[in-house]
């Protein structure tokens, strides 16, 4: 393949240690790993960035805000997940949107999710929506993992849910390098129509 190794961050929604969220999200990582991605993993539990205050100059040059915004422009993808809280995403993933604007815009995000019921379709939903209003591509699908998919230790053990989050991981590494190359030939056309959404976010002198 044409272009440099794609960079891909995994973004870690739950503010539990070691929670099941951060074991789904490690699979998948390990799927865009093994397809050439060089990963990197942004646990929210650990950076722990305040919420948002829009114009708070002091509070974005805080190290844990520059930890979010220096990693989310690094990435060419993203990897996400969330557990689902009453039918949505982590409070925590929300306000590591709220902190972002330019920085997903061309990039390709897959989504993961866990669920202490039977599914975690909504809160994903809801993270498609996020992730199209920052102008950011995601897979046509998502994986998750439910209560019934760990063992009796906490251990992810189903193996057809495991083999679902690598494909998403797979995916993002494959998918997240051509949408990055042709957004990145897409910003030097210009500001006509020929250059697409991504004449939107070319830099301004």
């Amino acid at each position: 393949m044409s272009g440099p190794q794609v960079k891909v961050l995994g973004v870690s929604g739950s503010m539990t240690a070691g929670s099941d969220t951060l074991q789904v999200l490690q699979e998948a990582m390990t799927g865009a790993r093994d397809a050439g991605a060089e990963v990197e993993l942004l646990d929210l539990a650990v950076v722990d960035p305040p919420n948002l205050r829009v114009g708070d100059k002091a509070q974005r040059a805080s190290p844990a805000v520059q930890r979010i915004l220096t990693t989310a422009a690094w990435a060419d993808a993203y990897l996400i997940a969330t557990p689902e809280y009453h039918g949505g995403p982590s409070g925590a993933l929300k306000n590591w949107f709220d902190h972002l604007y330019p920085e997903p815009a061309g990039k390709v995000a897959g989504i993961v999710a866990t669920a202490g019921g039977t599914s975690a379709v909504q809160s994903s939903e809801q993270l498609e929506t996020y992730l199209r209003m920052v102008h950011c591509w995601t897979l046509p699908y998502l994986a998750q993992a439910v209560r019934g998919d760990f063992d009796q230790e906490g251990r992810l053990t189903d193996d057809r849910t495991i083999d679902r989050l690598r494909r998403v991981g797979r995916d993002v590494a494959i998918y997240g390098r051509l949408v990055r190359d042709q957004h990145a030939a897409d910003l030097r056309r210009g500001e006509g129509v020929e250059a697409g959404y991504a004449a939107w976010h070319r830099p301004t002198a």
